[in-house]
């Protein structure tokens, strides 16, 4: 596995933190599992098949374009054809994740940034006033996909834990009202639940809203982070997924 990221890594290194970010993914919805955890049984599971990774292509087609969701399932493939070469019983899986058709890419005048500069990002709302409340808004953002309105109206009670059947584990997710009006549990990491429960005080009630930050103070963030990295905002036309 770290074979795979060292080589994507020396071709590009934006493509290797970008592969693992899709990867993980991945292994968050059918393992409950950090990519380094993975074992030969997890992958060689009977859960893996075909109606399976085609209910997972829709699970992301609901939070991400065509395009985004194409981009995510060829590192899976690609991840899965490289653990081919050395355990056959993985074949089915590779040949399976093939036979998927790429969902419709819709040309998107939005631009956004890069796994390189969501991470800058990151660092950069730690050092500003609530950087800890901007720093977990926006990697609540990146990681879900969930539109910014319904992150500023997420509460502790929207955060429930809920059985994977694929992994017969309980994993945390996050239950808000989003696109299409309705409900899409989100499943996030135990790591990542840890760090939201940060913002936890003594005063907090379960229906107290976790992001207590006004739509301005979001954007304003936004517009600072890519003045200072002299990010050409306009020019990409990178906005906010409201």
């Amino acid at each position: 596995i770290n074979l795979f990221f060292k080589k994507k890594e020396k071709n590009s290194t934006c493509t290797a933190i970008s592969y693992k970010s899709h990867i993980q993914e991945f292994c968050m919805y059918f393992f409950n599992k950090q990519i380094d955890d993975l074992s030969w049984d997890d992958l060689e599971s009977e859960h893996l098949t075909m109606n399976t990774l085609i209910s997972y292509q829709l699970y992301l087609s609901d939070k991400n374009c065509g395009k985004t969701v194409n981009i995510k399932f060829e590192a899976i493939k690609s991840f899965i054809r490289n653990l081919s070469i050395t355990n056959n019983n993985l074949d089915t899986l590779y040949t399976n994740l093939r036979k998927i058709d790429r969902l419709n890419e819709v040309k998107n005048s939005y631009g956004a940034l890069t796994n390189v500069e969501i991470n800058n990002l990151f660092d950069f709302c730690k050092k500003q006033k609530n950087g800890l409340t901007k720093y977990l808004f926006f990697k609540t953002l990146y990681i879900t996909g969930i539109r910014k309105e319904a992150i500023r109206n997420i509460t502790w009670e929207n955060i429930k834990q809920q059985l994977d059947y694929s992994s017969n584990q309980l994993v945390w997710t996050i239950q808000v009202i989003d696109k299409g009006n309705k409900i899409n549990p989100t499943a996030i990491s135990d790591e990542f639940y840890e760090e939201l429960c940060s913002l936890k005080t003594i005063f907090s009630e379960p229906s107290s809203k976790i992001f207590k930050i006004c739509e301005d103070y979001i954007s304003k963030t936004l517009n600072d982070y890519c003045l200072e990295y002299n990010i050409d905002k306009e020019g990409r036309n990178i906005t906010i997924h409201s």
